[in-house]
């Protein structure tokens, strides 16, 4: 997501006269807060003057809802072909970084259309992943796999 239209943040214990400038195409990232509604904020990553980048970080540089970009974050078709694709994949790191970005598209849908968690989690897309992935890591038992890890976790 980014910044749509350029606007001037002016911080409240800045000695910037008029402000900082926040350009149209800024990024920017999505908060929920308090478990409540979420809040559009400015990348704290964006700022390059320490202070500045501080104040991002502690008070926000929040963003009008209306002044997002949303573009690239709905599901597309090639979101659902590289679900398909994921069948074949023999990579496990790979296929995981690749269901991590389309896992973050379906969070957004579901925030944008007021769906839960079982919506991401049932979703077709999240299916096909989460079965090559158990495909891919199957071959060790389940009981297995759990026992090395509890054993491990102790020690």
């Amino acid at each position: 997501m980014k910044v749509k239209n350029a606007f001037q943040w002016n911080r409240s214990c800045s000695c910037i006269p008029g402000g900082i400038e926040i350009p149209a195409g800024t990024p920017i990232e999505y908060q929920n807060i308090h478990g409540g509604g979420g809040e559009y904020w400015v990348d704290p990553s964006f700022f390059q003057d320490d202070s500045v980048k501080h104040d991002a970080v502690y008070y926000g540089c929040r963003v009008a809802p209306d002044n997002v970009d949303h573009e690239g974050q709905a599901l597309s078709k090639e979101d659902y072909a590289a679900a398909l694709g994921s069948q074949t994949a023999c990579n496990l790191g790979a296929l995981i970084h690749s269901f991590d970005r389309v896992i973050i598209k379906l969070q957004y849908e579901a925030r944008i259309f007021s769906h839960g968690t079982d919506w991401i989690n049932q979703h077709p897309i999240t299916r096909l992943y989460a079965e090559q992935i158990a495909f891919l890591s199957s071959p060790r038992d389940y009981s297995e796999a759990a026992n090395i890890c509890e054993t491990n976790a102790k020690e």
